[in-house]
């Protein structure tokens, strides 16, 4: 089974603790941008084995829409994968995954506004381009609007209830569904405690459930609720001997407030 349409939880960091959101159709507006930078270990080596690191930051394109980049560099340095996001004041338009070392390239584009959204998915390897569409509900989400409807689902989450969740996969063209709850902690998290809030985040469906392992964010309780740490399957790949495999990670973030230029990279859809 193809696990690869999982998220990585960077952009959960975007979302800020005061957000409202509209009753009819998903969430598409974007909170203001918090640079951050993160460290992707290999699970159960007590962050000694670094895969990956992240960053992401903000640019102004030339027709004066927004770009939110974020950038998976490898251990070595070397680009694994780029994420956009393109806005137009502050609405999300379109998502991609550029995956640099594979030649592969998915994205979503949001037409459409409130309960009549629909989200246009597109994926191409090599020369094979694939399309699909759907309506978009009002708990469709795809990672640059994950954090916040997490975010507007907090007290739910808080009072123990479980929230339903259709994740945008561009690279399967479909959504998928999960389900999210609060946990007393997850494995090995160095910073659990009565300050931080901890979320579950599995497959709804019990087939997928038994061979995707669940994912665990562990959030500030209060103030601006970011991210810091997260631990499940991360959305860069490995290469181990001319392959690319899927892995397990714990990541830790931290907050960059010094701003830093970004290069532009000529990404086609």
């Amino acid at each position: 089974m193809r696990t690869r349409f999982f998220i990585f939880a960077a952009w959960m960091i975007l979302c800020g603790a005061s957000q409202s959101f509209a009753a009819e159709g998903p969430i598409v507006n974007i909170p203001t941008l918090e640079r951050y930078t993160g460290r992707l270990y290999e699970f159960g080596t007590q962050r000694k084995k670094l895969f990956f690191k992240v960053e992401n930051a903000l640019e102004t394109l030339p027709d004066g829409h927004q770009r939110i980049r974020t950038t998976f560099t490898n251990a070595d340095g070397t680009t694994n994968l780029i994420e956009d996001a393109i806005l137009a004041q502050g609405k999300l338009l379109k998502y991609s995954i550029h995956r640099v070392q594979e030649n592969e390239y998915s994205e979503a584009s949001l037409e459409g506004s409130g309960a009549q959204t629909q989200v246009k998915f597109l994926h191409r390897k090599g020369d094979r381009v694939r399309t699909d569409d759907e309506l978009a509900t009002n708990s469709f989400v795809l990672n640059p609007t994950f954090g916040p409807y997490l975010h507007s689902q907090w007290d739910r989450l808080l009072q123990g209830e479980t929230v339903n969740v259709r994740y945008g996969a561009t690279e399967m063209r479909e959504t998928i569904g999960f389900n999210l709850s609060k946990e007393d902690a997850p494995p090995f998290s160095s910073r659990v405690g009565t300050e931080t809030l901890v979320v579950k985040m599995k497959p709804s469906s019990i087939f997928i459930a038994a061979v995707v392992p669940a994912m665990y964010f562990t959030f500030e309780k209060s103030g601006a609720r970011r991210l810091l740490e997260f631990q499940g399957q991360a959305l860069p790949r490995l290469a181990v001997d001319g392959k690319f495999k899927d892995v397990k990670v714990e990541a830790v973030y931290e907050a960059a407030p010094v701003p830093s230029p970004v290069a532009s990279h000529a990404l086609t859809p």
